[in-house]
This record gives structure tokens, C-alpha cells and sequence, in this order.
């Protein structure tokens, strides 16, 4: 009697598989009768996907091989295609292209390369540890960008500490680039995530870092809460959420030393 009621348990189970298969196969069916009927009502419609369908799994496969940490492979795709815009391989296209915040642009080499291509050569003369003067010839043309460490955009970027020499060069193709060779960059930025940081800090303006210094040396917290008293305005201006976030962290602090 057991063996009976096993084996039909055992017959429930099977068939509830096969119902499933069935139902898969049902739901596959559908979908290649939908994509024969686009095929042949939408070809082009079709042939897009389908492109789309292959470039995404490229992109995946691009990122999962490692070589390109930090990418998402939807961030891949758009470089890829930004990439096409250019005339670049896909390779070439990740390798000196970026996607930070919606933004698409050019690392240093690879904005020199692609404005190579066009026949732009540079040169780099009067080269100290402080400052370079970059020089574009392009069409007959030359054009100059005297670079110096202390211009303002440089002073607030992380990458002078450690590639200063490259950094200071590349800041003059750039100049030169966004001023007088755009035309040859399809709407690419000539700009990078550090020169954007940058930018945006010194857009902040004067009062912005007197109180981020102030919160930074506050002794008491007293001297904390005089503080959102008396820039109240400034502190919780949407544009200034991380020195609010600051002011919060460091009174946190000091809740957490007066209560110990």
C-alpha cells in the first residue's frame, strides 16, 4: 500500500514538471512567433534589436573578463556607441573613454590620440616642476595654453598629487581642445571626472570652505551649534548637502565623547 502511494506521489510530481515544461515551451513558442512577425512586419525595427541584443552582450562580456574594472556593462554599451561616433574599436573606446553621472569623456591619452587622428600635433616647451606651455598645430594653425600649477582648477585636483607632470600637460591639450579644436570631438567632453570635481568646488565659492574649515576645527560643541545659528542659510542649501552632512558627522562626535 505504501509503494502504491509513493509511486503516486511520485507520478504527481512528474507531472507537475511536465505541466511546467509545457507551460515554458508554450511562453517560448510565443516569443519566436513574435519576433518572426517582427522580422518580417518591422525588419529594420528587428535588425536594431537585434544589435542592440548583441552589443549589450558584448559589453558583458567585456566587463566580466576584468580588464576594465569600475564599469557597469550599461555604461560599456554607451561607450561603446560613443565610441562608433568617434571611429573607435570598441577596445580603443573603453580605454579612453569614460561615463561618470551621465557625463561621456575623453581621459588625457585618449583625447590626444583621437585628436591625432585629425592630424593635431602637440608639443610641450619651457617644462619646469611648476608649469608647461602646450602647443596644437593643426591645419597650419598653432595654438598655445601657458599651464601653471597654480592655476585654480589644479590646485583643487587629487590627480596633481601623484601624476603632476602628465596632469599639467593634459590640462593644456584640453584648454586648447575645448576653445578651438570641439568642432573635431562629436560633443564628447574634453574634460575628466577630476577636472569636473574641481570645477564644481570652485563654483561653491569663499564662504563655502571658511565653513567648512570652521566645523572642521570646532573645540566644543558649542561652538558647533553657533555655527548652523549663525550660517543656517548656507548649511542647509540643497547644493551644500555635504557640508551639512559634515556638520552632522562631527556633532555626532561630540555626543558620542560627552557621553562616554
Amino acid at each position: 500500500m505504501e509503494n502504491l502511494e509513493e509511486k503516486v506521489i511520485t507520478l504527481e510530481k512528474e507531472l507537475l514538471i511536465a505541466q511546467q515544461q509545457i507551460v515554458k515551451s508554450e511562453n517560448k513558442a510565443v516569443m519566436i512567433k513574435e519576433k518572426m512577425t517582427e522580422l518580417e512586419q518591422f525588419p529594420e525595427i528587428a535588425k536594431m534589436n537585434a544589435m542592440l541584443d548583441y552589443e549589450l552582450k558584448m559589453a558583458r562580456q567585456f566587463i566580466a573578463s576584468g580588464a576594465f574594472p569600475g564599469k557597469t556593462p550599461e555604461q560599456a554599451y554607451v561607450i561603446i556607441n560613443a565610441g562608433k561616433v568617434l571611429g573607435l574599436q570598441p577596445m580603443q573606446a573603453l580605454g579612453q573613454l569614460y561615463v561618470v553621472n551621465g557625463n561621456i569623456g575623453f581621459w588625457g591619452a585618449g583625447l590626444v590620440a583621437q585628436l591625432a587622428k585629425h592630424g593635431v600635433k602637440f608639443t610641450y616647451e619651457n617644462e619646469t616642476a611648476n608649469g608647461v606651455t602646450v602647443k596644437a598645430t593643426y591645419e597650419g594653425e598653432t595654438y598655445s595654453e601657458i599651464v601653471k600649477d597654480s592655476d585654480q582648477i589644479l590646485t583643487k585636483s587629487k590627480a596633481m598629487t601623484f601624476a603632476k607632470k602628465n596632469k599639467m600637460r593634459f590640462h593644456g591639450v584640453r584648454m586648447i581642445a575645448n576653445f578651438y579644436l570641439a568642432h573635431l570631438l562629436n560633443g564628447i567632453s574634453v574634460w575628466e571626472p577630476d577636472d569636473i570635481e574641481a570645477s564644481k568646488e570652485l563654483q561653491k565659492g569663499e564662504e563655502y570652505f571658511d565653513l567648512k574649515e570652521m566645523i572642521e576645527n570646532c573645540e566644543t560643541l558649542e561652538q558647533l551649534d553657533k555655527i548652523m545659528i549663525d550660517h543656517k542659510k548656507v548649511l542647509t542649501s540643497p547644493k551644500n548637502i555635504d557640508l551639512l552632512s559634515l556638520y552632522g558627522q562631527v556633532r555626532k562626535e561630540f555626543e558620542l565623547t560627552e557621553s562616554i
